[in-house]
């Protein structure tokens, strides 16, 4: 049973990034480098991109930069070099049924 954007609403779907996670060798360095090259404005933590909403300029939205040690077990148990959070609507319970009918 294939569900049409509407339908997924009410359930639960994926609405965006709300985060890039990634390793490195040196994260100060890392964030050190996109701050002059790029111009982000990091933190202790790496970076926060605000946005707005595009049906409602009211909301605002925010999505995390982070980069962390090599040896970080942040990640774990996947041993990929890098994680990406979705930001959800609704909840991720909600997503998970609405992947039960794709499966």
């Amino acid at each position: 049973m294939m569900l049409n954007l509407e339908q997924m609403s009410k359930k639960g779907r994926v609405t965006g990034i709300g985060g890039i996670f990634f390793k490195t060798n040196d994260p100060d360095q890392t964030k050190e480098w996109y701050k002059t090259n790029l111009g982000l404005n990091t933190d202790a933590y790496g970076t926060t991109f605000e946005w707005r909403d595009a049906n409602d300029a009211d909301k605002k939205g925010h999505t995390q930069w982070s980069p962390f040690k090599s040896d970080t077990k942040y990640f774990d148990p996947s041993p990929k070099e890098f994680m990406i959070n979705y930001r959800m609507m609704r909840s991720l319970k909600d997503v998970l049924l609405n992947l039960t009918f794709h499966w």
